[in-house]
């Protein structure tokens, strides 16, 4: 995703069907090997965006299906937990072309920054969310205590990145 001097990035805004998605404000919050995360507004939504980076190394059709289809499992995998009842952000738009995931920007402080013996309930909370998630056949893949946010006293699970669906639960 590429950005201008306005803080516009390039790519298809769904509402205006422009080839333009607002991102104002816009901050990296982190950035890891396979994507760029960054905090921004998408049609009034506070967001993120998560853009995964292309690889030098890989040829670019190999690099850009990886990519695509990486993008497309995530955030199919989001959508299905969201439905089993698991805490997590809402999926706002999916471009497969600039292999991004706009999701809502959920507040707060990872687990592994607020986790200390008095409130170790929470850990009871997540094992009902990763309860849920087994019963209908997604594993995380990447379970950390950095990848789940508490919001308002509740868990939300983040980074679906290395999920997968798997029968053998």
């Amino acid at each position: 995703m590429r950005f201008d001097q306005e803080g516009w990035c390039c790519g298809i805004c769904p509402a205006k069907r422009e080839r333009r998605l607002e991102i104002a404000r816009h901050e990296v919050i982190a950035a890891g090997a396979e994507a760029i995360l960054i905090r921004g507004v998408f049609l009034g939504i506070p967001s993120v965006f998560k853009v995964r980076k292309p690889k030098g190394y890989r040829l670019k059709e190999l690099d850009e299906q990886l990519r695509r289809h990486r993008t497309m499992l995530e955030a199919k995998i989001m959508r299905d937990a969201k439905q089993a009842g698991v805490l997590c952000p809402a999926v706002l738009y999916v471009d497969l072309d600039e292999a991004t995931i706009v999701m809502e920007h959920i507040p707060g402080l990872t687990l592994r920054n607020t986790l200390s013996s008095k409130n170790t309930f929470l850990l009871r909370d997540l094992g009902a969310m990763i309860g849920k998630l087994h019963s209908v056949g997604i594993i995380h893949g990447d379970l950390t205590t950095s990848n789940v946010i508490l919001s308002r006293g509740r868990l939300y699970l983040i980074d679906f990145g290395l999920s997968f669906y798997s029968n053998r639960i």
